[in-house]
């Protein structure tokens, strides 16, 4: 195991530890966000925080807060198949042994999204 997995998986083991598996989620997440949207959403729209039930996500601008209104379940209900069908892929900043330290779900994988303006 290299230094960068050495690194995430101690500090993905002290976040279990002090009850922040919603950070873990958010990073798998975010590991497979491009796959799962596409370039162009990902180039717009990107995954910044899980805060109870909902993902969060940062948008370029105003017209995108209709397109991720308009596709918001899908594109979850993608990225939870993703996610527990094959992990994360290889070669990002987790490995596919991630997928057994957070189990996705109905109780822990956000239900919603909603999008705020980056500045």
């Amino acid at each position: 195991m290299d230094e960068e997995h050495k690194i995430y998986f101690s500090c993905q083991e002290y976040l279990e530890k002090i009850g922040h598996p919603e950070l873990i989620l958010l990073s798998k997440i975010q590991a497979v966000w491009e796959e799962v949207v596409g370039e162009n959403i990902n180039k717009n729209v990107f995954p910044v925080k899980i805060i109870e039930d909902t993902l969060l996500v940062s948008i370029s601008n105003p017209a995108w807060d209709t397109q991720v209104n308009f596709f918001a379940k899908d594109i979850l209900s993608k990225l939870r198949k993703r996610i527990d069908e094959y992990g994360v892929p290889p070669n990002t900043a987790a490995d596919s042994r991630m997928s057994e330290h957070v189990k996705t779900d109905q109780s822990t994988f956000p239900l919603r999204m909603k999008t705020f303006l980056k500045h």
